[in-house]
């Protein structure tokens, strides 16, 4: 499974694009994981989202036959998550709309409690889109705090959607994406630090783009050598504003809140 701007390669695309806007200057953080309360395969809900007058959409549904449907770029924003109600999550920012930093996925789910537990099929293709979404997106693989992470639909709307998704096999979740533990976090902060100081770099805070996407791709066991530089603004070749950074043989380049990996063979 691989993510190319903002489309999932294995979904069936069935738009509905008129129901999303620009994420401004915002870049996803957070996944939400929901429960459509109704409604029998992915298909049908992504055509009631296109077709109905609805002011709701989700960027991406999985069937209980484990099929994924999507509708709206992850690049951009879709409208499923409305605005924070009494009782949200207390790390989530209250001045900005949910829709511009999250990613929603809807799960098929009959009953209109959302009590129906997730079928086998539709359990393995939600874990590895999760974690096919945190890989692209630099999001932490882990529950949701004030950085980012995966949440669910009632963290947000606790008044309206505390049923939202209903059963969800959390536990299993946090096994399948292994959050790495803290040596191979401390050895990911040491080898980024052991170079900074030679060009006046920051250590490594993950505070930005790049970093976190480095640092994702070093705990899940990609080797990533230490930077050589600074982020620094630039252009890509039709002229479109990114962020640069390089690593003794990589070449890093964020674009539309994603990272590209480009080996450059070269060494300082």
């Amino acid at each position: 499974m691989k993510i190319v701007d903002g489309w999932v390669d294995e979904a069936i695309e069935i738009g509905y694009t008129h129901k999303s806007m620009s994420r401004a200057t915002h870049e996803p953080t957070h996944i939400v994981i929901h429960g459509t309360a109704g409604g029998n395969s992915a298909e049908s809900i992504a055509n009631y989202f296109a077709t109905s007058p609805v002011q709701s959409s989700a960027h991406l549904i999985i069937g209980q036959d484990g099929h994924i449907v999507q509708g709206i770029s992850m690049n951009d924003a879709a409208w499923a998550n409305g605005g924070l109600t009494a009782g949200h999550a207390s790390y989530l920012p209250g001045l900005v709309n949910p829709n511009l930093y999250t990613i929603s996925i809807e799960h098929v789910k009959a009953s209109t409690d959302n009590s129906n537990s997730l079928t086998a099929a539709q359990q393995a293709a939600s874990f590895k889109l999760v974690a096919c979404i945190c890989e692209a997106y630099s999001i932490p693989k882990r529950a949701g705090d004030a950085i980012g992470g995966v949440i669910s639909h009632a963290d947000i709307d606790p008044v309206s959607r505390a049923r939202c998704p209903g059963p969800y096999p959390w536990t299993q979740l946090w096994a399948f994406l292994k959050e790495p533990g803290p040596y191979i976090r401390q050895a990911a902060l040491d080898t980024w630090n052991s170079t900074a100081h030679l060009f006046g770099g920051k250590p490594l805070n993950y505070s930005t783009g790049i970093a976190y996407a480095w640092r994702n791709r070093y705990e899940s066991g990609k080797s990533l050598p230490p930077p050589t530089t600074t982020e620094f603004a630039s252009v890509d070749l039709s002229g479109n504003s990114i962020v640069v950074q390089f690593f003794s043989t990589v070449r890093c380049e964020w674009v539309k809140g994603v990272a590209h990996w480009y080996d450059t063979g070269r060494v300082t």
